[in-house]
């Protein structure tokens, strides 16, 4: 039975500044609502928006047997992950007396990673890892009246995923011990191993939304997302310690196979609303994701050198449905000057029982600050800088334990200990518009 885990650290709002939303247009519109496109003016749209984001991650593994156990370090991290986005809006003669328009775009719907050091504590359940999605979508808006409009789009998604972590073979000759039997000790460095998998995937995602000019100061907006679950394929390899190596020279300790996993996305539900009063915009938004579809992954071997490694293995992951709620405040300063401030909160889907530190869920506290520059007629530009907070955790209990049954998911090392983070993001986002 291989050890892994499959969840990662995501922190900050899916995709865009402190303009971004439902309401508003911009390079991440076709990640939010499409559909705000069909008020615009008819002309032909190129907008983009480029995401730095920084994050820093630390872990203190506390001893369940202090009598037992060394004291452990704290480990920590630090990575800088881009990302980009783009929306387009085009008008057609033949399509524009019915009411259509066409838009298209590119975004990542979800990703994360870590990268923890190699020996620390923490390594028999991650040391390095991602998680990467990329997809490209393109559709249809229809505005039936001037205040109101639907999009309906589509496209190809992409899926990459790197797992790494050390693999307790101690731990995996317990489990295939007879009752009574003497146990080898865990976490023996003597029998360390290493565990490295690598998946990709193409799947198919689809969105809808709509836009509702409902009072003259007052629109609605909202957008739906989802994705054509798709079976990951790739290789898994395992390194085998170099005393078993020597002990069993006819044991296969560096298996290598072909490993397939069903990934399910979590699907999402967006509203926003916008409020104008004068030169004051208020805008609330809530987001809805159904995390809750990726709690259990089970991934199968299905072509292996050793019988050891084949078959179902299962990464629990207990993680429930996630909220995002966000406020964004918008005060025009003149003709090309708007600034804005917004902050989000999302609180945190993993149990405590269930967080490891390859499975880092926070509490999320985002705080943005930024302005909008109209550089000309057909040009605007989009600053934003983003401070962003992570509760700490910490985790007393645990539901993972080494001497639990090899196939229960559960049989990992303690991850117990205090969890904490914080990280930041800067953006620069650009519209261009031409035509009429």
């Amino acid at each position: 039975m291989l050890s892994f885990y499959v969840a990662m650290l995501v922190m900050g709002s899916p995709t865009g500044g402190v303009f971004a939303g439902p309401t508003h247009a911009n390079g991440s519109t076709v990640y939010w609502a499409p559909a705000v496109l069909g008020r615009l003016p008819r002309q032909t749209l190129v907008m983009g928006e480029f995401i730095g984001y920084f994050v820093n991650a630390s872990y203190q593994r506390v001893a369940e047997n202090p009598a037992a156990e060394p004291d452990y370090p704290e480990v920590s991290f630090a990575s800088f992950t881009p990302d980009f986005s783009s929306t387009f809006l085009f008008d057609i003669d033949a399509l524009e007396s019915k009411g259509i328009r066409l838009y298209a775009g590119t975004y990542s719907p979800s990703g994360g990673g870590f990268k923890w050091p190699k020996d620390g504590p923490q390594r028999y359940q991650g040391t390095d890892g991602h998680i990467i999605t990329y997809g490209a979508v393109g559709g249809f808006i229809w505005s039936p009246t001037p205040r109101m409009s639907f999009s309906l789009g589509g496209g190809p998604l992409y899926f990459d995923v790197k797992l790494e972590n050390a693999y307790d073979f101690g731990g995996f000759i317990n489990s295939k011990l007879t009752p009574g039997a003497d146990l080898f000790a865990l976490e023996d460095p003597a029998l360390e191993g290493y565990l490295a998998l690598n998946m990709t995937a193409w799947s198919v995602m689809g969105q809808l939304s709509a836009d509702i000019q409902i009072l003259d100061n007052l629109e609605l907006a909202a957008g739906f997302f989802m994705a054509k679950t798709p079976t990951l394929a790739g290789t898994v390899n395992v390194r085998g310690p170099a005393a078993l190596r020597d002990a069993l020279p006819n044991l296969v300790v560096n298996p290598s196979g072909r490993i397939e996993m069903v990934f399910p996305l979590a699907w999402y539900l967006h509203v926003e609303a916008k409020l104008t009063l004068g030169k004051w915009q208020l805008a609330p938004l809530v987001q809805f994701q159904r995390r809750s579809r990726q709690r259990v992954l089970v991934a199968r071997v299905v072509e292996s050198e050793s019988e050891f490694i084949e078959g179902d293995q299962v990464s629990l992951r207990e993680v429930r449905d996630e909220w995002m709620v966000g406020m964004r405040i918008v005060r025009q300063l003149s003709e090309t000057l708007s600034i804005a401030v917004r902050g989000d909160v999302t609180p945190r889907s993993t149990p405590k029982e269930a967080f490891t530190p390859a499975s880092l869920d926070f509490t999320l506290i985002e705080g943005n600050i930024g302005a909008r520059i109209r550089t000309s007629e057909r040009t605007a530009l989009e600053l934003t800088a983003s401070g962003i907070y992570a509760v700490p955790v910490d985790v007393e209990r645990s539901i993972f334990n080494p001497r639990a049954d090899p196939n229960s998911g559960l049989a990992q090392s303690s991850p117990i200990g205090r969890y904490s983070a914080f990280g930041g993001k800067l953006m620069v986002a650009l519209s261009m518009s031409f035509g009429d």
